[in-house]
């Protein structure tokens, strides 16, 4: 969930929230009065005492909101492990303060690993960055990835995992407009513009082509027309080490989603 607002709110009760950026914890007091500048993956981004604070969907009634309860808190492995789905949607629920897409979409997450822990439990282990890459990078990280893969298929297999963890678009946007000319498959794209930064989300109604497609969110997410207008889309699939893995149909019809982005949805 993303809506970029300016509701005026009055605090119910005391409440904790999150001091940002600063992580500081604080607590509002009952009858404090501020503003939600954005609801983010559940949670609010509040303006009051002239900061910016982040209340947490379990304190959402605080301010006149209904309690969120996010699926992914529920999903655990029947042995009590920790479920690596759950844990890349939980992730999806930080945001970037300043635009909205989470820190995953902007390619910020390198990986996430379960460690099984030796007691009924599982570690994790997440590998990320506090500071956006540039395009390049994104496209050196990802290039890095896929080069422990020697076999297309196995190329294959992970572009379809990446597929899964992408939230895709729902049957109102899956439409003409959006549509991406020139794939096999259907394929659609959407752009969100803040701050003079885009984002952009993606589906497909082919799991392969799905995944193709989130290496565009997690490279272009977060980026200003000028870095995106500066990437060659011809050659995205081969600096990411995937030139010779996909056949030429798709990679006419990926060269087709970047084409879009840079003739009609950024210029």
């Amino acid at each position: 969930m993303y809506s970029d607002i300016d509701e005026h709110v009055i605090v119910e009760r005391d409440c904790e929230a999150t001091l940002i950026p600063f992580g500081n914890k604080i607590t509002l007091k009952k009858g404090e009065e501020g503003h939600i500048t954005q609801a983010l993956g559940g949670s609010y981004t509040v303006m009051i005492r002239g900061n910016l604070v982040r209340i947490e969907g379990a304190d959402a009634d605080a301010i006149g909101k209904i309690p969120e309860v996010q699926p992914w808190l529920e999903e655990t492995e029947t042995d009590g492990r920790a479920n690596e789905k759950a844990i890349w949607e939980a992730m999806k629920t930080c945001y970037d303060p300043e635009i909205p897409v989470n820190v995953v979409d902007l390619g910020l997450i390198y990986s996430c690993k379960l460690l099984d822990n030796g007691k009924s439990g599982s570690d994790v282990e997440v590998k990320m960055t506090l500071t956006m890459a540039d395009i390049q990078q994104t496209l050196d990280a990802i290039r890095e990835e896929f080069s422990i893969f020697s076999d297309p298929r196995d190329k294959y297999v992970y572009l379809v995992d990446l597929a899964k963890y992408t939230a895709g678009l729902s049957n109102e946007e899956r439409v003409e407009e959006n549509r991406i000319h020139g794939c096999t498959s259907q394929a659609w794209i959407v752009k969100e513009l803040s701050n003079s930064k885009y984002s952009f989300r993606t589906d497909s109604d082919a799991m392969i082509v799905k995944g193709l497609l989130s290496l565009i969110e997690r490279s272009f997410n977060g980026h200003t027309k000028a870095e995106i207008l500066n990437v060659d889309g011809g050659q995205f699939l081969e600096s990411v080490g995937l030139g010779r893995a996909i056949s030429s149909q798709r990679t006419n019809g990926f060269s087709s989603a970047i084409h879009k982005i840079q003739t009609e949805l950024v210029d």
